[in-house]
């Protein structure tokens, strides 16, 4: 993750890599866990092929007066396919095993009254796509917010 300043914007940018993989050391069931909890299903053979997921993110804000902060983001996620037989290398939204990707924009307005109480409105436009898309019924969705926090 980093963050840049220049005043009176900042850039930010973050990237996570996650991986799916069976386990090196398999568990059997019955396998007493940590706290005692015991593990009566166990399944050792979830990914024969790994699922590789990708998450970044990327943005700038601009203190528009001392008070008044705009930000814009980008966000995504793409994962590849890790499916087997005729799910092997597929690349859409029939099965969740296929490669696919969100991608999100975002745009916020935050007001600072004082070092505890602000007004903040904002949207968030968001779309999947492929493999993960599998499932949905509406693949995009625009979330509006607009609200008052109080900080303690």
């Amino acid at each position: 993750m980093a963050l840049y300043k220049f005043d009176p914007l900042k850039f930010f940018a973050g990237y996570e890599h996650i991986k799916y993989a069976n386990p090196n050391s398999p568990l059997s069931a019955g396998f007493s866990d940590i706290g005692g909890y015991v593990l009566a299903f166990v399944s050792n053979t979830g990914f024969p092929n790994p699922k590789t997921v990708g998450v970044y993110w990327t943005g700038v804000r601009y203190t528009v007066i001392h008070n008044l902060d705009l930000t814009a983001a980008y966000y995504g996620v793409h994962q590849n396919s890790f499916g087997t037989g005729t799910q092997a290398g597929c690349s859409t939204s029939a099965h969740t095993t296929c490669s696919g990707r969100l991608e999100a924009f975002s745009f916020d307005a935050d007001y600072r009254f004082n070092a505890h109480f602000d007004a903040y409105i904002g949207a968030m436009y968001s779309g999947v796509h492929d493999g993960l898309a599998s499932g949905y019924i509406d693949t995009t969705n625009i979330n509006p917010t607009v609200g008052v926090r109080y900080k303690f």
